[in-house]
């Protein structure tokens, strides 16, 4: 993990075995907002890359990139356990050069995909909301095996029991990845790594084991297979 003392900081994910796993959340979520760079370029013609898993097995995550068959062309998708994705993306990437916001909001029967802010047409196989109320941990940076991991680096990883506005999803990318979510947006959030800010919930910076829920509800991540680097610029 890079920067756990910056105000700015981020995880850095290594690909191999990096991971860090958040307390079980017994609450519906229906807003989920995070920043990512990945090491390569991903577009609509790489193979499937999970950022995350969220109810304990591989049909509950986060991909990027082409996952299945029965869509075409997709770039961002979540698995609920069936599929929401931003189908036909056309040329649109996940750079390796610059950072993306990635929202997911719950819009009464499947998860609407905002990509930098903007709200993108989602395609959804899926059966129907999936509420975390399975008592499973939210494993950031890994896929439902213990062979799928993200290599790259991410931050201001957040989930609200409630569904957002359009505008606050392209608030919330205006102000970048340094903005401080606490300050507008805390009303029903339910987990929030930011991966170093300090804030008057905890007081206190994330550190080589532990990245601190900054929400108040001591949903505390903890870092395996990770290592402290540099602060970033």
């Amino acid at each position: 993990l890079a920067g756990e003392n910056s105000s700015y900081g981020f995880g850095s994910f290594d690909g191999t075995n990096d991971v860090v796993t958040v307390s079980a959340i017994n609450e519906n979520y229906k807003s989920i907002s995070f920043w990512i760079k990945p090491t390569s370029t991903i577009t609509t013609g790489t193979s499937v890359v999970r950022i995350g898993t969220f109810t304990g097995n591989q049909y509950s995550s986060f991909g990027l990139g082409s996952m299945t068959g029965s869509l075409a062309n997709e770039l961002i998708g979540i698995y609920t356990p069936g599929v929401s994705a931003w189908e036909n993306a056309g040329s649109a990437s996940i750079p390796n050069d610059s950072w993306t916001h990635i929202a997911f909001v719950w819009d009464g029967s499947k998860y609407q995909i905002y990509y930098n802010g903007q709200p993108q047409t989602t395609t959804t196989n899926s059966d129907g909301h999936t509420a975390l109320q399975s008592n499973k941990e939210i494993r950031i940076g890994a896929g439902g095996t213990s062979t799928t991991f993200f290599d790259g680096d991410m931050t201001g990883v957040a989930f609200w029991n409630k569904s957002l506005e359009a505008s606050d999803i392209l608030k919330i990318y205006n102000g970048t990845r340094h903005l401080n979510l606490l300050d507008n947006y805390s009303d029903n959030l339910i987990t929030y790594q930011s991966f170093g800010a300090l804030d008057s919930n905890t007081g206190l910076a994330d550190t080589s084991s532990t990245i601190y829920d900054r929400s108040g509800d001591g949903n505390h991540g903890t870092v395996s297979g990770a290592t402290i680097q540099s602060p970033p610029n």
